[in-house]
This record gives C-alpha cells, sequence and structure tokens, in this order.
C-alpha cells in the first residue's frame, strides 16, 4: 500500500459535513484491529487514508529527536502502514512529540505545538502527502507561546488554536490565536461574548462556521473538569453557552468530539467526578440543543474498553477510534520521562489491546453478517475468498503490530 501514489493534490471532502442519506440497520461496532500502544498521537483523514502522527508507546519513550512517526491506515481495505521518515534535512521535520494538533487544508498537513519528554514545542510544519516530505514554516505575524493539549480547527483559509498549557507554567490559556494559511501569518482573535475559562485537554469540532469546544481542566493538579459546551461562531468571533446545562455530560478531559450527521458525539475521555475513564457515548442535537446518550453497547463484538487520549475520525458512515489508555492515574501528557524512571513501562502498561475500533453508523446487510459470523466463531471456509479476506482484515487484527515491532 502506498498512499502517496493515490491522493492528489488538492484539498479532500470534509468528514464533517452532512453525508447523503443511505440505507443500514441501527449502528454497531465492527471491528477491532490490533495496533501500537498508542496515546497523546494526532490524526486527520486524506481521501480514504486516515493519518496518524507521533504520539507516546512503550517502543518509542527514548526516541525525542527522531522524526515525527507516521501510521497510515487505508479505511476501506483496513491495511496498516508505517511510513519511513522522509529523506531531508532534520531540521525541516518534526521530531517525535504528543500533544499536539494536526490539520488538513487544500491536500497538506499542518502540525503545530506539542512536546516531547524535554521540550514544549512552538513550531508549525506542513506535511506533503503526495510528495512524502515536510516544511517548516516561516510564519509572520505574533508568534504563539509553546502550547500542548490545545485545539486546531481549520474554518475557510483560517486555522483557529484555542487554549492549551503553556510552556512550563503548569497553567492554561484562554487565548484564541488564528493563522492565515495563505500567507501564514499568525494573530490573536478578539474574542467576544461568553469565553470559555482557561483549559488545556479539552477537544473540539467543527460544523459549518462554529467551533463546538467541551471539557478539558485547568492545569495538572486540578482535580475538576470542565463540563459546559460552547461553539464559537467565526464570522462574529463570538462565544456562546450551548444546550441545557442539566443534561450535558460530565465533565472530563482527553476524550473525542467528532461531528456526523450534523450532530456532535463526544466518547471516552477521563471523568474525575465518577474517577474512571468513560466508555459512553453523547450525542449532543444541534435542532433541538439537547444532550442525550448514544447506546455503544451493540453489534456482534464486544463493547470496546473506556479509553481516554485517543483520536477518533469519521469517514462516510463510520467512526474509528484510534488508540487510547485507561488508566486512573495521570495520563500520558503528564507522565515524567526520567531515564532512570522504571515507572514509564507500568504507568503505560494498560494501553489497550483493541487499539483499533470501528463504529459502522448504518452497516450495510453485508457488514452484519460478517460480524454474526465472526462473533460465532462460525467456519469461514465457504465463503467468497474476498470476503474472508475482509473478514481477516477486520477481525483478525491485521499485521499491523508485526509492521510496528519491524520499524522499532
Amino acid at each position: 500500500m502506498d498512499p502517496s501514489k493515490e491522493l492528489v493534490r488538492g484539498g479532500f471532502p470534509n468528514p464533517t459535513e452532512a453525508q447523503p442519506e443511505a440505507k443500514g440497520f441501527g449502528h454497531q461496532w465492527i471491528a477491532t484491529l490490533a495496533g501500537p500502544q498508542l496515546t497523546g498521537h494526532a490524526s486527520t483523514l486524506l481521501g480514504k487514508f486516515i493519518y496518524i502522527f507521533g504520539g507516546c508507546r512503550l517502543q518509542n519513550l527514548s526516541r525525542d529527536h527522531e522524526p515525527i512517526e507516521i501510521l497510515v491506515l487505508n479505511t476501506e481495505t483496513f491495511q496498516w502502514k508505517i511510513l519511513d521518515p522522509p529523506k531531508q534535512l532534520p531540521e525541516e521535520t518534526p521530531f517525535m512529540r504528543f500533544g499536539h494538533t494536526v490539520v488538513e487544508h487544500n491536500g497538506y498537513v499542518y502540525l503545530f505545538g506539542g512536546r516531547s519528554s524535554l521540550e514544549f514545542c512552538s513550531d508549525l510544519f506542513q506535511y506533503d502527502p503526495v510528495a512524502h516530505l515536510w516544511k517548516k514554516i516561516r510564519t509572520h505575524g505574533t508568534p504563539p507561546e509553546s502550547l500542548v493539549g490545545h485545539t486546531m480547527n481549520v474554518i475557510g483559509d483560517v486555522a483557529y488554536v484555542f487554549g492549551g498549557l503553556r510552556n512550563h507554567q503548569n497553567n492554561c490559556t484562554q487565548q484564541m490565536l488564528a493563522l492565515n494559511l495563505r500567507d501564514f501569518r499568525w494573530s490573536f482573535v478578539a474574542q467576544n461574548g461568553e469565553i470559555p475559562s482557561a483549559r488545556y485537554l479539552h477537544r473540539a469540532t467543527v460544523i459549518d462556521k462554529r467551533i463546538y469546544v467541551f471539557g478539558g481542566n485547568y492545569n495538572a493538579t486540578e482535580k475538576s473538569h470542565y463540563d459546559a459546551f460552547f461553539y464559537f461562531d467565526s464570522d462574529t468571533r463570538t462565544w456562546h453557552r450551548e444546550g441545557a446545562r442539566e443534561a450535558t455530560p460530565l465533565g472530563r478531559r482527553n476524550h473525542s468530539i467528532f461531528a456526523y450527521r450534523g450532530n456532535i458525539f463526544t466518547y471516552g475521555g477521563w471523568c474525575i467526578e465518577s474517577e474512571e475513564t468513560s466508555v459512553d457515548m453523547r450525542r449532543f442535537d444541534t435542532q433541538t440543543g439537547r444532550w442525550e446518550e448514544f447506546e455503544v453497547g451493540v453489534g456482534a463484538l464486544d463493547i470496546p474498553s473506556g479509553r481516554r487520549s485517543h483520536t477518533t475520525v469519521v469517514v462516510g458512515d463510520r467512526l474509528f477510534v484510534i488508540g487510547g489508555m485507561v488508566l486512573t492515574e495521570d495520563d500520558c501528557l503528564n507522565v515524567t520521562f526520567d531515564d532512570n524512571d522504571d515507572d514509564d513501562d507500568v504507568r503505560l502498561q494498560d494501553l489497550r489491546k483493541d487499539n483499533f475500533v470501528v463504529l459502522d453508523f448504518r452497516p450495510s446487510l453485508k457488514t452484519l453478517c460478517m460480524t454474526e459470523v465472526a462473533r460465532n466463531d462460525s467456519d469461514r471456509s465457504e465463503l467468497p475468498r474476498n470476503v474472508r479476506l475482509q473478514m481477516s482484515r477486520m477481525f483478525d487484527g491485521g499485521n499491523l503490530a508485526r509492521v510496528i515491532e519491524r520499524g522499532k
């Protein structure tokens, strides 16, 4: 699989836009894929490929100044590939990091911020998936602080960065910056309305010209999480509190948030109030302005483990859940990376074996039949070869774990 040969220059369809109506039989978990013990990474969709950048896992804790790792998933065949580092100068390539953000714009990926075990980052990089090359962007205007655990969302030609933990200050910001992706000029956004409090480890997604923000907390020692739900109107540059407060999900951090068919969903995260990693999914109806529980205990497969520090990517009518962990202690962003500290392996030990799971919101009859065969461990020998191959990729874990071992 060579994704660069299948991608073309230019933008890709926005997965948060309303999808055409499709026939289905109710949402189902349809695949569990093996993968690396990965957390604190960043993901984005390019065509039919999900690109995953950086993050922490047991195999790479000491690889601070190696080029950032890129994994690619073909969402049609469920085939994985780990890309070789680009052959270019080290200063043009971001090093391994976590707590960063990536966005796609006009066929390029932009990576901002994050941290390694040694330093926080404020640099901006552009990745060309066709040429498989990085470029460090020389920006203009007021440069941002080094940030980790912030959000970055694109509306039109502008990337909006909100919140984040400041460089080694153990406190957060409520500032919003705008990066013009045509001339790479940074500027501070004069925010109006009810501005969300300073935070990091929150999550954000876009519908039309609104950025929806939920969760997070103030610093690494704060023992409460924000449960208010806001949206930012990019036309008026005004914040609004959204939804009925009594129905809002428990406050959380390191969850995921995504848009599907005009509604907002949250999944997973660490909830300090319940002192556990969440397994629930909630849906916000943008028409009624109310939250409701979205049943996840469905399908022939076991319910995926609760998780945090994962990412989610919507592709058509499918949700790909990537990585994460279920620790009850501090997460990857708060782990101390001391070369003499043997506790790192213990604290990151519990990253899940079901590292990549897929929820089909509108599965076909074929998909439902395959999941039923897998659930009952039925004989597949009489099935068509292409169906057996597809089932092997969906239910038997694929070959990513072996690829990762070779790429260590």
